[in-house]
């Protein structure tokens, strides 16, 4: 039998798994809740060790945005789509076919774009559904917003005021991360900036005034914040013991490897941590938010849900408890 139509013991109601010959589709879609309205979450395209990592990778996903519509107050829930990325794939064909399979779901799950995913991409799919938000530019500068304002956070929670001075290393200079870097810069934060592909670091750091530091010595750097802002996962238990800096917030999803072992070590460590699915909340609030003149949002997203975090001048509004919580959260009434 195919592998990709195994059976997996995906652990969530919804997952669509999608294929097609022609163009060397190989998708999936997790959907995972639908409480509150539509699903929404974006299109991520990379290689994957396996179908069942593919698999893991959406749900793991699909759940942090479920999270970021809840603490939106968006009438949302959560998904993501992961297209496995190898090279029998013919990128525009699939993306056009992966258009057509979520039109086929009519207005269940809305996608945008995620990490590995070019406008192209976007474009190709968009061809034939409306349920595309191809509007990578906004949602990414949205998206860095919210760091940008959870940094702020950290900085007030430890009895400062004001960017200027802060340094900061970057993990990832996608969308997202050279958005950060360019406002912190703008603020007067002293930037280290890293990249898996060297020439975009430099691209960044020459724009910002940073510095370029390797990718495997980032999380290392004599730094106050560190903010990853590419792949998830890079906080670790092993990699806590490098971290010179007293805080973590950035825009990458499920930032934390062993979620709640790694999230107890960075408490004993003393270090604030900013929730990736609140510091990177921005693209969802962006998605669905009224226009700056309190008319209705022009994106087809923004029809559909209801959204309570946007301050009076248009711009995303966050509050971060960065207090420890005596309560172990078991359950979410978002979830189904």
């Amino acid at each position: 039998m195919d592998p990709f139509f195994e059976h997996f013991d995906v652990g969530s109601d919804r997952t669509i798994l999608w294929r097609d010959r022609s163009s060397g589709l190989r998708a999936v879609l997790a959907i995972d809740s639908l409480k509150l309205g539509p699903a929404v979450g974006g299109i991520r395209t990379q290689k994957y060790p396996s179908f069942r990592h593919a698999v893991d990778d959406a749900q793991k996903l699909a759940a942090a945005m479920t999270l970021k519509c809840a603490i939106a107050g968006l009438d949302a829930g959560g998904a993501k789509t992961v297209v496995l990325d190898y090279p029998e794939l013919n990128r525009k064909a699939g993306f056009r076919r992966l258009g057509q399979f979520i039109d086929e779901l009519r207005g269940v799950y809305w996608a945008a774009g995620d990490l590995g995913t070019t406008l192209d991409d976007l474009d190709s799919a968009a061809e034939v559904t409306r349920f595309v938000n191809r509007n990578v530019s906004v949602l990414a500068d949205a998206t860095a917003r919210t760091v940008v304002n959870g940094i702020r956070a950290c900085i007030e929670e430890r009895g400062g005021s004001g960017l200027a001075g802060i340094r900061v290393a970057i993990q990832g200079c996608g969308a997202i991360g050279s958005g950060v870097a360019r406002a912190l810069a703008a603020a007067g934060s002293r930037l280290v900036i890293s990249d898996i592909v060297p020439q975009r670091a430099s691209r960044v750091a020459a724009q910002t005034g940073g510095r370029v530091q390797p990718p495997d010595e980032i999380l290392g750097a004599d730094v106050d914040i560190i903010a990853p802002c590419g792949k998830g996962g890079t906080i670790s238990r092993a990699t806590l013991e490098r971290i010179k800096a007293w805080g973590i917030c950035g825009g990458a999803n499920n930032q934390l490897a062993e979620d709640d072992e790694t999230g107890h070590a960075l408490m004993e460590a003393g270090i604030l941590y900013v929730p990736d699915f609140l510091a990177s909340s921005g693209a969802v609030i962006a998605g669905a938010a009224p226009e700056p003149d309190g008319s209705r949002s022009r994106t087809p997203f923004g029809q559909h849900v209801r959204n309570r975090a946007t301050c009076p001048d248009g711009g995303t509004a966050i509050t971060i408890s960065l207090k420890p919580c005596s309560k172990k959260i078991s359950s979410s009434p978002y979830r189904r």
